[in-house]
């Protein structure tokens, strides 16, 4: 949806105030997101609307797939045929960040009855390390795998 994306385009780590300045990272600044499956790299956006123990990061933003719009990148050519062509995205895809997709560190996990997948996972949260670039993510399949054989027992 090109209205939302440009409305809401950036997918920051949220984080409170307090935390925040508790951990001596800054509002806009690097910070690494860490996972039982591995890490992303995005920027913190510091506020009070939110809780001091939690994060919160939208599950669908930054895309690498799903098209030009959700990738921010207009000026690629179009996936599909011509005729499905938005003409407006040339013009009015003004964005280059399309914000960072965390579910690739989120840990396999379903609900053993009824199936659904799990929606929060507990991660830290730390200063970007020397050499991290937004938008880096490295998971582990063999972590991801261990950590879904591990939930299924527990069933």
């Amino acid at each position: 949806n090109k209205y939302m994306a440009e409305k809401d385009h950036q997918n920051h780590c949220l984080v409170n105030k307090q935390t925040a300045g508790a951990l001596g990272i800054a509002d806009g600044e690097l910070v690494r997101v860490v996972s039982a499956v591995g890490y992303l790299v995005t920027r913190l956006h510091a506020t009070q609307s939110i809780h001091p123990r939690v994060v919160a990061m939208a599950r669908g933003h930054g895309h690498k797939a799903l098209g030009r719009v959700a990738r921010a990148q207009p000026r690629q050519q179009p996936e599909w045929v011509e005729a499905s062509e938005d003409p407006d995205v040339h013009f009015n895809l003004w964005w280059e960040d399309q914000g960072v997709n965390p579910n690739e560190i989120m840990p396999l996990f379903a609900d053993p009855f009824s199936g659904s997948a799990a929606m929060a996972s507990v991660v830290r949260l730390e200063k970007a390390q020397t050499g991290d670039r937004y938008g880096d993510t490295h998971a582990d399949v063999a972590l991801h795998e261990a950590f879904f054989k591990t939930a299924a027992s527990l069933s």
